[in-house]
């Protein structure tokens, strides 16, 4: 299983994106490092984790976004 999550940053700018699972344990960091404006993608391979509930948290700059995501298998 392979997640795609893309994003729009407004600015060059300083971007962290990680994968918690539901007890808040970082399963995996996906990006950490300085990102250009635009459009951008970052793909989670999920082939050793187990179906459940995860949570996906992007930062940038001073914003924090997170969203739930539900990985079946």
């Amino acid at each position: 299983p392979r997640v795609n999550i893309t994003y729009a940053l407004p600015e060059n700018i300083h971007v962290e994106l990680d994968i918690f699972d539901i007890s808040g344990k970082r399963v995996a960091s996906l990006v950490n490092e300085y990102k250009a404006p635009g459009y951008h993608s970052a793909g989670w391979y999920a082939d050793n984790k187990g179906s459940g509930l995860y949570i996906c948290r992007l930062s940038f700059g001073n914003q924090t976004i997170t969203r739930k995501m539900l990985l079946m298998k």
